[in-house]
């Protein structure tokens, strides 16, 4: 079987299914504190991806609420488990989701 060559592009959106997958089984395990950190991470991987294009205002707010949420590193576990609720982390996963979308359509 011959290697094939590697394309950064397939890479990148590659890591970025796979953290998003790990997003959704942190949610459905109850582990909510860290679905938002996978969600963050699964993004940066789909830009990197698609290094050029961000779709205005509404990306870059999430993006940015993401950036500076207490899931990515939390000072304080028991706070951060009381800020992500179940329903705050579906929707994180949801948006998450929608970009991503975008993001292989283009």
């Amino acid at each position: 079987m011959e290697e094939q060559p590697y394309n950064a592009f397939d890479e990148w959106q590659l890591q970025a299914e796979y953290d998003l997958e790990t997003a959704k089984c942190l949610l459905e395990s109850g582990r909510l504190v860290y679905v938002g950190y996978f969600c963050h991470l699964s993004l940066n991987r789909a830009l990197m991806a698609n290094r050029n294009i961000l779709n205005g205002k509404k990306v870059k707010s999430f993006i940015s609420y993401l950036n500076t949420s207490s899931s990515l590193y939390p000072e304080n576990l028991s706070a951060a488990m009381k800020e992500f609720s179940l329903e705050k982390t579906k929707n994180i996963l949801a948006q998450t989701k929608q970009i991503i979308q975008w993001l292989k359509q283009i």
